[in-house]
């Protein structure tokens, strides 16, 4: 659910937030930096990471009743270690299938930069107040979560969405929540 969930959240929604994003820059920084690769790579990872937490948060705080503060900082950190991750435990498991001892060997390509996003999650998750416990939290809310996110995506702004936002504050304000 948790891998489905980010993966949706940076299909559908890091497109639009890195457009957002790059329309904000281009008002705010001097003409034609926003057009430079590493000011484009900086806000792609806002991007990305944004869509991926926006994606998963509902159900992250559904299942472990608690809500990171600090998951976006972490996530652009880690992030630029991820290709390096993935090719060289690519390299491992095609190593391993046709010698298991080359395999072993290659693994070891593999280690710094798995060590690295590991070291990047200890660090942040030791800052405290990193998270929030929220307690046990109702199934719909994940569904209102879900619904109202999705109407956004689809454009669907205006009545329905209004409509959406109030329903989920009458909710709120009656559970005890808001």
């Amino acid at each position: 659910q948790l891998s489905f969930t980010a993966v949706a959240g940076l299909a559908l929604l890091a497109p639009p937030l890195q457009a957002a994003l790059e329309a904000a820059a281009q008002r705010r920084l001097p003409e034609g930096v926003t057009t430079t690769l590493p000011v484009r790579g900086i806000l792609a990872a806002v991007a990305v990471g944004t869509g991926a937490i926006l994606g998963a948060l509902p159900l992250l705080a559904f299942h472990f009743h608690r809500l990171s503060l600090v998951g976006l900082p972490a996530t652009l950190l880690a992030v630029p270690a991820l290709p390096l991750t993935l090719a060289t435990s690519l390299a491992t498991a095609v190593a391993s299938m046709a010698w298991p001892p080359l395999g072993w060997i290659v693994g070891w390509l593999a280690w710094p930069p798995l060590e690295y996003i590991i070291v990047v999650a200890r660090l942040f998750a030791a800052i405290p107040g990193a998270a929030v416990d929220l307690g046990p939290m109702s199934g719909w809310l994940v569904v209102a979560y879900y619904g109202v996110l999705a109407a956004l995506v689809l454009g669907l702004r205006g009545a329905l969405v209004r409509r959406a936002a109030g329903a989920l504050t009458a909710v709120g304000r009656r559970s005890g929540r808001y």
